[in-house]
């Protein structure tokens, strides 16, 4: 009678103790952490530390992508949107740097707007310093309209990547990886008979770029000779240099190699058998890479 009673009184303790260690667990994330990344509104699908960047400041790329979904109005949206806060200081997204164009989410100043029952996924970039980015301290999102609202991170919820390249494979694997395999065909050198071709028409020809550097307007003169070397003129607020260079065609891009060892590539479209020639700058068209 004794040993039923001890194992009786066994079981009713095991029961406690796993019913606890399931109450421990039901608030928290796979992280341990107690972090909110969504309301009815947005998802935060990944907040990352671009390792690879540093301002002259000394300032870090902090990426954060997610997903708006209208609901019974609709809304407007840009990659400028919302203010980064870390416990008190705030920092505006920004849009004058690199984008992380490997993957589909939406990455301009340019308003979307996102209708009802319709959703969009955003990437935004932030500067932020190294002070703020320690472990433990608070992260929200603000914006007049309060679409972030009850939305709470932590700094431990930043993940650290080695650059934009790797942070677009983690956020969006499947459509990151299909764009480096259509970037590695397009940098693909085309056979010498088109190679040829493509030559005879640039060569004796160039190409006028507008651009902005910022929001500083400029002009880029892309000139082309013979046998494959070219000059780019660049004009900014009335000051021009020249740098040249030798070029190499591929089958998307003429591949400018720069005296220097810069290295660009320029789309361009020969399909009409006419050639146009894209401006080579990142994918939101605020910075150059001349």
């Amino acid at each position: 009678m004794k040993k039923k009673v001890v194992s009786i009184l066994l079981i009713g303790i095991m029961i406690i103790s796993l019913t606890g260690c399931g109450g421990d667990n039901s608030s928290k994330n796979n992280n341990n952490s107690t972090s909110i990344m969504s309301n009815d509104m947005i998802k935060i699908d990944g907040i990352y530390l671009n390792n690879e960047y540093a301002d002259d400041d000394g300032l870090k790329q902090i990426v954060l992508f997610y997903t708006l979904k209208a609901g019974e109005e609709n809304v407007d949206i840009s990659s400028s949107h919302f203010k980064l806060k870390i416990n008190k200081n705030e920092y505006e997204a920004l849009n004058d740097i690199e984008t992380p164009n490997l993957t589909q989410y939406y990455y301009s100043n340019i308003i979307e707007k996102v209708y009802v029952g319709k959703s969009l996924k955003v990437a935004e970039i932030f500067k932020v310093p190294d002070g703020d980015l320690v472990g433990g301290k608070e992260v929200t999102l603000t914006d007049f309209e309060n679409y972030a609202k009850g939305i709470q991170m932590s700094t431990d919820d930043i993940k650290k990547m080695n650059n934009l390249t790797d942070i677009s494979l983690d956020v969006d694997k499947e459509y990151a990886t299909k764009k480096q395999e259509e970037e590695k065909e397009k940098l693909t050198e085309v056979d010498e008979a088109t190679a040829n071709k493509v030559r005879n028409d640039l060569n004796g020809y160039y190409f006028d770029i507008p651009a902005y550097v910022g929001k500083v307007y400029a002009k880029y003169k892309l000139e082309f000779e013979e046998p494959n070397r070219f000059t780019v003129t660049s004009t900014i607020s009335g000051n021009s240099i020249s740098n040249s260079g030798t070029y190499t065609v591929t089958k998307g891009y003429i591949v400018l190699h720069y005296d220097t060892g810069k290295v660009v590539n320029t789309p361009y479209n020969y399909e009409t058998g006419d050639i146009t020639i894209d401006s080579p700058f990142y994918s939101n068209g605020s910075d150059t890479i001349f």
